[in-house]
């Protein structure tokens, strides 16, 4: 499909070497790095980084474990957020639908808005601010 680069992060932890490194005639290294590479040439690039995420959980790796997986999180995020564009009409509909939400909430009635509620609430919006339609 369609997704934005730095959408997708891949991980593999110390537990994929030890299931690798029970057939002693395969290079795990080679293994992970021939598939990460597989897979990453499929992504229509929404995979940005060089290779896999090493995820290490031994009590004396989880601290950087951590702080790696943190990392590129935050360098992902901030990839897909550089191209990400919302039309204002998003702002718009996000805005009454908060408002039905409040108005149930106030009501005591359960902030679910069914497809004909979200189209009649539209409509009367649109009829309240024509120049925003």
């Amino acid at each position: 499909g369609d997704r934005r680069r730095g959408s997708l992060l891949l991980a593999v932890s110390q537990l994929d070497k030890v299931l690798a490194a029970e057939d002693r005639n395969i290079d795990y290294e080679d293994l992970i790095t021939n598939e990460f590479n597989r897979i990453k040439e499929q992504s229509s690039d929404a995979i940005s980084c060089n290779e896999a995420l090493r995820l290490d959980y031994r009590s004396g790796s989880i601290s950087d474990t951590i702080y790696k997986a943190k990392q590129a999180l935050s360098k992902s995020t901030a990839e897909v957020a550089h191209s990400w564009w919302v039309p204002n009409s998003y702002e718009t509909l996000s805005q009454i639908t908060q408002d039905v939400a409040k108005t149930k909430s106030a009501n005591h009635e359960l902030p679910i808005l069914t497809r004909n509620e979200l189209i009649q609430e539209i409509n009367n919006f649109c009829e309240m601010v024509p120049q925003s339609s």
